[in-house]
């Protein structure tokens, strides 16, 4: 399996080349290859190179006949070549495939450690190491070419690519390359193929006969050797009885080793069975059993069968159809003999004899009785115990007793009672979640109870709790002291034995715990001073306020002995109350509720507001607070639906003041300008937004929007979508609130949408060691960048210049903003600018000039070569800016 799809080259990501040399274990033919495709509807070309003259150079060697086609869907596939290709004994051969996607960048699949870097921060994405790529992957077995000439051995090879998501411009993958996932499949020469390979047929099924070779198939029927006055296969062989084909490659009357098939009419068989729901073994060591047993040990007196087949299925006669179970049918003591037989057409029918045998003696697991008619039989423990019908077999659960019926002798095997214990040995209590683990893994009904001999029994199922997708036992360490549980008797065994386990008893906060120390009029500071390692929460209120509530409450940081928290907006002249819990631990609950009386000093304003939380302050233990149309409003209530209204306080003795709740501020002034790709105005520190995505309904959490502006306060739509804001979400920009005034009105803005740009529409035309030319297009504008982390940099005109040799940038395209629309989304690849020094004629940049490189500017000036820009310059070999027969001249001087 792939674990990367990789492109050749930044200038065709569409198409490329890749090979594998091989070493041919024997004389054999290569019959066919393996791949994947990456692309539905992808092409490809495989041809086979034999005779390598350079092991560092899959084609330079004798090329096969190329096998040409386009598979339908992505995936791996075997494909047969047109024309087998022999090798010998310890070649070198070769097998090379151009792949070219019809929509999708990367047509090679190789293996691969992928690393994505967003911001910098690697993460492996793939299901291999880089170490694993450099250990399994050796010089000289896998290649990849953008033009099939030019090779590159993938032993060490990286990659880097942009990452085109509008959401991370800022994040690139690197692809540590091992090797092309790419197979050669071989045979003997004058092998003779069956198809089908199987012996096990249905009658009328036609073997078909084929080889690579040439020569005739002879054949025979009878189990003789073929020879040359055998029959010659002409037409596919129909079997119409147990048949021995025996065939054979005849060539001048010499024939190659025979190979023979014996082809069986094959048999309707059962697959599985079960008996009231239990299974019955049909299979032993790969073969079919006719005679099943199957045993009833309980008080069914009934059988429910469930035969399954690939044909028609019958029990005693009757139709029945496969995985479906038969009407109960009643059973005697004894033997119950049932005849199922499976039929088909074109295979042998199957008859099974399938035996039931209902014991004479059963037990009733939930009496823990025995049961047995004692005119006819009788039922004795190993101790010689005789038993009674309907006796008591409590002291003899896990043994074995004997049942004589009619002077034949049974064993019957009394189940022993679950060990709850045993199944319960993993439990643990759960202090975070105050639940028990384990208790619903064990099979069967369990009960759980608060007395030892479960006197009120209550099901499990009552206290189930979900935590981290599993199921828990719910405990309430305040009421639960002691819980036993024990699991009910079902018909095949008896009730497990009582598991008890004490339910700890939560901490207690203590008054020396806790420091608090009075800051000032408005408010406290707080230091758990013997604080656990999880912490503590906690939940200030003015005392006896009607609105206590300490079921609720606010997180207090406080992981390490003596952190300490401040408590504001506290009211002046005021009595608090000061709830604290420890939290649970791994091994405690989380403590009782701890309250601790504050006074604050000072004078007691009658009313303030916590402009940030948008709640009102005052003493509702004096004043009832009304609103303007007469709801009821009390301390701490959010009043956000009444800024810039009068509310009435009103004490004990009738008398009323009004309070004016302030306005809010006015909204910042923005919106979208589209030509210039950015929101009108600046925004700083105090400026806020929401965001709400266009295909829900709910705002996310406001942030600050100096994360979207850059450093002179400017909000660029290009870093709005690096922002996982996409087109057609509102935002409200708003001020945020200050100590006296709440947060101002809010802004809205639509953002604009930016049209999908193809991934056609960039094409890298030419480049150089100082400069990248890319295709020119109606209504586009052009960026580069040198970084990852660095922004684009627009402009007009195609062609960037001015650039650093032997570099790698980043081009890339979109179309250009107008007073009515945004730009759009831009699509990018990388560039390498060339090398400034380079060897004339050097075609395939191994760096020395030989035949190869003859062979490919031949082919390269016939117009039969796709080059690169790196070739192209090599191919002017005397450097006048043209290629012609002047450069392959001076090259083929240069050489001979």
């Amino acid at each position: 399996m792939y674990s990367a799809a990789i492109s050749a080259d930044s200038s065709d990501r569409f198409s490329g080349y890749m090979a594998n040399i091989f070493t041919a274990e024997d004389d054999e033919l290569i019959t066919a290859a393996g791949l994947y495709t990456t692309d539905n509807n992808a092409e490809y070309e495989i041809s086979v190179y034999t005779q390598l003259k350079d092991e560092d150079n899959p084609v330079s060697g004798v090329k096969s006949t190329t096998t040409y086609g386009s598979e339908r869907y992505a995936g791996y596939h075997t494909i047969e070549l047109d024309e087998a290709v022999p090798v010998r004994k310890g070649e070198k051969f070769a097998v090379v495939a151009r792949l070219t996607n019809p929509e999708y960048f990367c047509p090679i699949p190789a293996e691969a450690s992928v690393i994505l870097c967003e911001n910098r921060f690697p993460s492996n994405v793939s299901d291999i190491s880089k170490s694993k790529i450099e250990q399994c992957t050796s010089a000289g077995e896998s290649f990849i070419s953008y033009n099939g000439t030019k090779w590159t051995d993938t032993k060490g090879m990286v990659i880097e690519n942009a990452y085109e998501n509008i959401l991370f411009p800022n994040t690139n993958i690197k692809y540590y390359i091992g090797n092309v996932c790419l197979k050669a499949f071989s045979s003997k020469p004058d092998t003779v193929f069956f198809d089908p390979p199987n012996e096990n047929v249905k009658l009328g099924t036609e073997v078909k006969l084929s080889t690579y070779s040439d020569g005739i198939i002879r054949y025979t029927t009878d189990g003789s050797i073929p020879d040359k006055d055998s029959p010659v296969y002409s037409s596919p062989v129909k079997i119409e009885k147990d048949t021995v084909i025996t065939a054979a490659l005849f060539s001048d009357s010499v024939s190659s080793e025979p190979v023979s098939v014996c082809y069986k009419q094959d048999s309707s068989v059962l697959t599985s069975l079960t008996v009231n729901n239990s299974p019955v073994t049909v299979f032993s060591d790969g073969q079919s059993v006719n005679k099943l047993k199957a045993y009833v040990t309980d008080t069914k007196d009934y059988a429910c069968i469930s035969p399954v087949s690939t044909g028609k299925i019958s029990i005693n006669s009757m139709e029945i159809v496969s995985g479906h179970s038969t009407e109960k049918t009643e059973l005697k003591p004894g033997d119950n003999i049932f005849r199922i037989v499976c039929s088909e057409e074109g295979k042998k029918s199957t008859e099974y004899e399938l035996n039931i045998f209902k014991s004479y003696a059963c037990v009733d697991y939930h009496s823990e009785t025995i049961l047995f008619d004692e005119e006819y039989a009788s039922v004795t423990a190993g101790d010689g115990h005789s038993f009674r019908n309907g006796d008591s077999v409590s002291g003899y659960l896990g043994e074995t007793l004997t049942v004589v019926h009619e002077g034949n002798t049974y064993s019957l095997n009394v189940a022993g009672r679950p060990d709850l214990n045993a199944l319960l040995e993993r439990l643990s209590i759960q202090y975070g979640a105050e639940s028990l683990s384990q208790i619903f893994n064990v099979s069967g009904d369990m009960y759980f109870s608060f007395s030892p001999d479960m006197s009120d029994p209550h099901s499990i199922n009552e206290r189930m709790t979900t935590v981290l997708s599993e199921n828990y036992f719910k405990i309430y360490p305040d009421y639960d002291k002691d819980l036993y549980f024990q699991t009910a008797a079902s018909d095949t065994a008896p009730q497990s034995n009582i598991f008890h386990i004490s339910i700890p008893e939560r901490r207690n906060v203590k008054d020396d715990d806790v420091k608090i120390t009075l800051d000032d009029e408005n408010s406290v500071s707080v230091t758990i001073e013997n604080a656990v390692s999880k912490g503590a929460v906690y939940k200030m209120e003015i005392k006896n306020s009607a609105s206590n509530q300490y079921s609720t409450y606010i997180p207090l940081t406080t992981n390490f002995k003596n952190d300490t928290v401040t408590i504001e907006n506290l009211i002046p002249g005021k009595t608090y109350s000061l709830y604290i819990q420890y939290r649970s631990s791994v091994d405690a609950f989380c403590s009782y509720v701890k309250e601790f009386t504050v006074d604050i000093p000072g004078e007691n304003e009658i009313c303030t507001f916590n402009y940030e939380k948008e709640c009102i302050i005052f003493d509702d233990s004096v004043y009832q607070g009304v609103s303007e149309d007469g709801r009821e409003i009390k301390c701490y209530d959010v009043i956000t639906e009444f800024i810039g209204t009068d509310i009435t306080l009103t004490d004990s003795k009738g008398e009323k003041i009004t309070v004016h709740i302030p306005e809010r501020p006015a909204a910042p002034e923005t919106e979208a300008d589209l030509l210039n790709g950015r929101l009108t105005g600046t925004f700083d520190s105090n400026i806020s937004f929401l965001r709400k995505r266009y295909s829900n309904n709910y705002y996310y959490t406001a942030s600050s929007a100096r994360n979207l502006s850059d450093s002179n306060g400017i909000i660029w739509f290009e870093k709005m979508y690096a922002s996982s804001i996409t087109g057609g979400d509102t935002l409200l920009f708003f001020y945020n609130a200050t100590d006296e005034a709440f947060a101002s009105e809010k802004c809205l803005v639509i953002v604009p949408k930016a049209e999908v740009i193809s991934r056609k529409a960039i094409q890298v035309l030419n480049y150089t060691d100082s400069s990248v030319s890319l295709r020119a297009g109606d209504g586009l504008e052009y960026g580069i960048r040198g970084e990852f982390y660095q922004s684009f940099s627009w402009q007009d005109n195609p062609v960037f210049t001015g650039l650093k040799s032997d570099t790698t940038y980043i081009v890339a395209v979109r179309f250009r903003s107008t007073p009515e629309k945004a730009s759009s989304t831009y699509t990018c690849q990388l560039v390498t600018t060339l090398k400034n020094e380079y060897i004339p004629g050097d075609m395939n940049d191994d760096e020395k000039i030989t035949l190869n490189d003859i062979v490919i500017l031949k082919r390269f000036m016939l117009s039969d070569l796709k080059t690169d820009a790196q070739q192209k310059r090599a191919a002017d070999c005397n450097g006048d800016g043209t290629v012609n027969i002047i450069d392959y001249l001076r090259l083929c001087r240069s050489i001979l």
